[in-house]
């Protein structure tokens, strides 16, 4: 075998000390911009909280006048302006169990605040614009009476745990901050649809397991007036954008 002359060997090893720093660049940086998203995401979830509270400034005093409000809204004359008691996640954390009762706006509004907060801030990743449109489902049918509070809640957990989970496993899909359509070929986009499908059979589902699990509990049948849900991912200018319907 013929050897390799010094100089040669010299600028082979240069090259793949070269590639293994610019490797360890690359990952240095992508770690940097994931822990900077994460803050600017709690930052906007904290900043929409503060927009919220505001839409809302004075909560009922008591439980009479909560009632005597009740009243009046029914009959058109709505003293609380929209507002009510909502329950509402706390943080952008992975966690399900921060929840509480806040005198906010409808939910249909919470969601929209959170979603221009987001937006104002970072581009969202294809996981996060599913977990929007499936939010903005939920707090329609919320606001609508289609569902209570407590099902929106559990509904919610389930599709935010999803969102956690497939953001951790499918990076691959994730390797922008935003996916832009253009950029999307046809194996893409079907494994899109497939994400899609996947979130709004695990929404029914889960539906499904709490209304049996509120007739074990207390005896009742528990309807939730859900038809089968479907999720899309469309080209929007450049940028994907996603419903569930």
């Amino acid at each position: 075998m013929r050897a390799l002359r010094p100089n040669r060997f010299g600028s082979i090893v240069l090259a793949l000390a070269f590639l293994q720093a610019c490797q360890a660049y690359k990952a240095r940086h992508q770690e940097t911009s994931f822990y900077e998203d994460i803050a600017l995401k709690n930052e906007a979830w904290v900043q929409a909280r503060v927009r919220l509270r505001a839409m809302c400034p004075s909560p009922p005093t008591g439980v009479e006048e909560y009632r005597r409000g009740v009243v009046l809204r029914e009959t058109g004359a709505d003293p609380f302006q929209d507002c009510d008691f909502r329950l509402y996640k706390l943080t952008n954390s992975p966690q399900t169990d921060d929840w509480d009762l806040l005198w906010f706006p409808s939910y249909a509004t919470i969601v929209q605040v959170h979603e221009e907060e987001l937006r104002k801030r970072a581009g969202l990743k294809i996981y996060e614009e599913y977990m929007l449109a499936i939010a903005r489902y939920l707090a329609a049918k919320t606001d609508g009476s289609d569902l209570t509070p407590q099902a929106q809640r559990v509904l919610f957990n389930y599709g935010w745990t999803w969102m956690i989970n497939k953001t951790n496993e499918e990076a691959i899909l994730l390797r922008d901050s935003t996916l832009r359509a253009e950029q999307l070929d046809a194996q893409a986009w079907q494994a899109l649809a497939k994400i899609g499908q996947g979130l709004a059979i695990g929404v029914g589902a889960a539906a499904v397991a709490y209304a049996n699990q509120q007739r074990t509990a207390y005896g009742t049948q528990t309807t939730l007036k859900l038809a089968p849900i479907h999720c899309t991912a469309n080209r929007y200018f450049n940028t994907v954008h996603v419903d569930c319907y």
